[in-house]
């Protein structure tokens, strides 16, 4: 059954003071003719936004959405099970976006909302820390979980998403905002709503200051239309003052009825359009392209772009005719199925010619069954012989012509940030080409963008092989390594153990099955898993090479040749929250609590850690808490934090000039070898790793990149580190460079090993 229920949808967007005409990534649509199953009531409103250094043209904002918006309506099952798809397809697309052009700060994280209206139901889909404010007769609802819906997309190849529903009644208003703007308070809400709703607006916008972006979602009787609203004066044609008047009468009721939260923006009609039906594909799309693809009828946010000619540059940095290409891949399909049918025709007439014309022919009822099972199964085997050499065929040359146009056209470009998105897009299409078929030629196209590449990002290609003689157990899942001179140490995230290897004369490790350094009761002490590991700049009395820390704040020094001793550290006087990570530096030991913001320094001799332990810092104390790495170099302590960013903090003992702290410190570059420019854009590092004398260096690991840069101990990139062939999928689990500067990282239970340059 139809709904009865309208929904307006209103964007919002200032930028530095101004109101503009459009809102990019915003897109609304009603179900198409012949949707699939469980499609055929739901209205759907996508709503993205991009976070980084490389920026998306407005262009490609239309073909993402629209894109989007087919692959929903062609998917049958739940509204989460579609939800889900799209998800995926973002998700995907900026994953391979990211990795192709991942090299100083270009990464992008998207902030996705999606929002489904079936009758009187909402459905909404959240990825990263997006907002969502329900306002009904009974309350405000705040929709946001920064925890479950994760960071965003395009930065791990399994997003994290959270769903949730809600009913969705007349006068309701649901409000979508990327970031919730500070100026928003519950004042806000109650001077707002006793007026009409064009006051309302204004006083959202007011209260918001300079900018702005947000969407509303309004509710109404209607007959089950979605409108996008173009002009606030369309408003007052929506509400008439009566129900106006009862949705600020439902506002005050929420408001002072509800504990606080953060408070909602309120709803601004404009001048209403209907969305037009979405015309269906076969398929849902698998991939974004980022070249042009033909205009649906959905009605976008996006503006309309004036034609161009054949020899004007796309806003994407792509020549328009490479559309003219991307007929022959929306065809291919079609065409395939066609020429099918056109075999299943040909080889019924051929039965039907085999068969002799007597009338007296009488075939057995077996024989007949034996006709009926066989003849559909020949056909259909025909069928896809023939489209597995002729389709197949057809997809590959059609991508690989993609990749070729955009090759020319990169080879006349001049601008880095033109030419690095132009190599981006066509190594995109050799990947949709390779789908299908790897020739000899799509290989050779591939190294050629790849050096392309490599060149404008700065890599170095290192020739990743295996490390280990032999296999560990597939249970195994490293998720920290520690290299010496001739020793490799690897911590065992499902046991808590460390497991040693030790290099051969092939230059291979292998493992010590004797060796004991894990979870257990040793004297006094009950050690639980470990969590982190550190060198023992030389061995202590005991003998040990490495010690490692419990989450208790126990440490255990352990041996290759002897039984590991545990020893506890004394605890500060507030108590453990849960030591993450240490380092040894000075014969000190440094220890990383994020739970409780603190960093302490336990003075050693001879590396016993039996004194109370320093806070570290001063009078400034930098907010830790989702610091996750530790590295020392003299006084200088950095802490890597769960975005990528950096603290750098110098350590003083002098009370004149006591420890102070950079926040954020500031990841540097030299593309011309002069004077350092900051590194700009979302940065995926994962781990730290601290090298001595005589090239002192800070190494991160960017694990969805599967990159290791390396920096000075001024955060100046000196070198970006990529594998020169196929490396397994996925994130890189751990890392570590040695003394000889072997670099190692580890994929669950595989470790391979390059050499620096």
């Amino acid at each position: 059954m139809s709904s009865s229920l309208d929904v307006s949808v209103l964007p919002i967007y200032r930028q530095d003071g101004y109101d503009q005409s459009y809102l990019p990534g915003l897109q609304v649509a009603a179900p198409p003719r012949g949707p699939a199953r469980g499609r055929r009531n739901d209205r759907l409103i996508v709503f993205f936004s991009i976070e980084g250094g490389s920026q998306i043209s407005p262009s490609l904002h239309s073909q993402i959405l629209e894109n989007l918006t087919k692959g929903f309506y062609k998917t049958s099952g739940t509204a989460t099970t579609a939800m889900s798809t799209l998800v995926k397809i973002l998700n995907d697309y900026l994953f391979k976006r990211n990795r192709s052009a991942s090299g100083r700060g270009r990464q992008v994280v998207a902030l996705l909302t999606l929002v489904v209206v079936r009758e009187d139901h909402l459905y909404l889909a959240q990825c990263g820390p997006v907002h969502g404010l329900l306002l009904t007769a009974t309350g405000i609802r705040h929709l946001h979980d920064a925890e479950s819906a994760g960071r965003g997309l395009g930065i791990s190849q399994n997003p994290s998403v959270r769903f949730s529903q809600a009913s969705f009644a007349s006068n309701d208003l649901l409000i979508l905002t990327p970031n919730m703007p500070e100026g928003w308070n519950e004042n806000t809400f109650q001077a707002g709503f006793i007026q009409d709703i064009p006051t309302l607006r204004r006083r959202l916008l007011a209260d918001a200051g300079s900018d702005l972006t947000t969407v509303l979602l309004m509710a109404h009787h209607g007959s089950g239309q979605i409108q996008l609203l173009t002009s606030p004066d369309s408003l007052s044609s929506l509400y008439s003052a009566p129900a106006q008047q009862t949705l600020a009468q439902k506002a005050a009721a929420a408001i002072s009825t509800s504990p606080p939260q953060q408070p909602p923006p309120a709803p601004q009609p404009e001048k209403s359009t209907v969305i037009a039906e979405v015309e269906p594909i076969s398929s849902p799309p698998t991939e974004i392209p980022t070249a042009e693809l033909p205009t649906s009828s959905v009605v976008s946010t996006s503006p309309v772009e004036p034609p161009e000619s054949d020899l004007t540059p796309s806003p994407t940095g792509i020549p328009p005719q490479i559309s003219k290409v991307t007929l022959v891949i929306q065809n291919a399909g079609r065409g395939a199925i066609a020429f099918i049918g056109k075999i299943t025709g040909a080889v019924g007439t051929l039965f039907g010619r085999m068969l002799p014309e007597d009338t007296e022919l009488r075939l057995s009822s077996s024989a007949m069954a034996f006709i009926a099972i066989a003849v559909p199964m020949v056909v259909v085997a025909v069928s896809a012989v023939v489209y597995l050499r002729v389709g197949q065929q057809s997809q590959y040359e059609s991508n690989y012509e993609q990749a070729l146009v955009i090759v020319d056209y990169a080879n006349i470009l001049k601008k880095p940030g033109e030419l690095l998105e132009a190599w981006a897009s066509a190594l995109v299409w050799i990947d949709q080409a390779e789908q299908y078929r790897v020739t000899d030629e799509s290989q050779a196209l591939r190294a050629q963008v790849l050096l392309a590449l490599d060149e404008l990002e700065g890599v170095t290609r290192l020739d990743f092989e295996p490390a280990l003689l032999g296999s560990l157990n597939s249970s195994v899942s490293i998720t920290r390594m520690l290299a010496t001179g001739s020793d490799l140490y690897l911590l065992d995230a499902n046991d808590g153990a460390v497991i040693h290897t030790t290099v051969t004369g092939s230059g291979q490790y292998i493992l010590d099955t004797d060796y004991r350094c894990g979870p257990g009761q040793y004297g006094q002490h009950i050690v639980v898993k470990l969590v982190d590991i550190a060198a023992l700049p030389r061995p202590d009395p005991s003998g040990a090479t490495i010690v490692a820390i419990d989450s208790n704040g126990i440490l255990l020094y352990c041996s290759p040749d002897d039984t590991p001793i545990a020893s506890a550290l004394i605890p500060p006087d507030n108590n453990w929250g849960s030591p993450r990570a240490i380092t040894i530096q000075n014969g000190n030991l440094y220890v990383l609590d994020p739970m409780v913001n603190a960093v302490w320094i336990f003075f050693g001799e001879d590396f016993l850690f039996d004194q109370p332990p320093r806070f570290f810092f001063a009078e400034q104390v930098p907010s830790i808490q989702d610091s996750i790495d530790i590295a020392l170099d003299g006084d200088d302590l950095y802490l890597l934090q769960a975005n990528g960013g950096m603290i750098k903090c110098t350590f003083s003992d002098i009370p004149e000039a006591p420890t102070t702290c950079q926040d954020p410190a500031i990841y540097a570059t030299s593309p011309t070898g002069e004077a350092s420019i900051p590194m700009t854009g979302n940065f995926a590092f994962t781990q730290m790793a601290h090298t001595a004398p005589p090239e002192p260096s800070i190494f991160l690991l960017d694990a969805s990149g599967q990159s290791v840069y390396h920096f000075s101990l001024r955060l100046n990139l000196a070198a970006q580190y990529r594998s020169a062939s196929v490396l397994p999928e996925g994130d890189i689990d751990a890392f570590a460079v040695s003394p000889n500067r072997a670099l190692f990282i580890a994929f669950g239970n595989q470790i391979f090993v390059a050499f620096l340059r």
